[in-house]
């Protein structure tokens, strides 16, 4: 009598014309387009996984006021921000043909130089007169196991959003965190060892 009874209950109030709004996945694939080095070096570059405030969330933030972070509502990506960078760095990096190896620094024995940074912005901006995707990281780069300095810079890029949403929200990212993939890049294919 009393499954019956909550049951019952149940099916009343999965009836009561509540709607369940699904949460959607954004990808940011970056496509970057980066020149070949003029040469090619015997330097290995073991790249460190980047810090981040908050390394495995996946919410889509942004700002209307420049100091309180948002998040929308149903709507997150599909990886984690500082993987999506991070992904993007190591395969700028190897475009560019400029380094003998470039890779995870922990599967690696000794790297000659080693890439350590953070994620500082990834988020929506929208306190100007039109919403814009920011990225920002910081980078350094050291060589003899961090005794000489190689490299080090803040990048950041924003990108103005074709409208609101959070799908022109991904596709502004997209392109931010390719410009900063590729600042990077190419400033450490101009660098030779120390």
């Amino acid at each position: 009598m009393r499954y019956a009874i909550l049951f019952v209950t149940l099916a009343a109030v999965g009836c009561g014309g509540a709607t369940y709004t699904p949460t959607l996945d954004y990808l940011v694939d970056p496509a970057l387009h980066v020149q070949k080095a003029p040469n090619k070096t015997d330097i290995s570059l073991g790249l460190r996984p980047l810090e981040s405030a908050n390394p495995g969330l996946k919410s889509m933030s942004y700002t209307e006021d420049g100091v309180t972070l948002q998040q929308y509502p149903n709507a997150q990506w599909a990886d984690a921000p500082r993987d999506v960078v991070m992904r993007a760095l190591s395969d700028a990096l190897s475009m560019t043909g400029h380094f003998h190896d470039v890779g995870n620094a922990a599967d690696m024995a000794t790297p000659d130089w080693t890439l350590t940074g953070t994620l500082r912005k990834y988020y929506e901006d929208r306190s100007g007169k039109s919403p814009q995707a920011v990225c920002e990281i910081s980078l350094d780069v050291r060589a003899d196991n961090g005794a000489k300095p190689v490299y080090s810079a803040i990048l950041k890029n924003t990108v103005p959003m074709e409208g609101d949403t959070p799908a022109e929200f991904a596709k502004a990212m997209e392109k931010a965190v390719a410009d900063v993939a590729q600042q990077a890049a190419q400033a450490l294919a101009a660098k030779q060892a120390p």
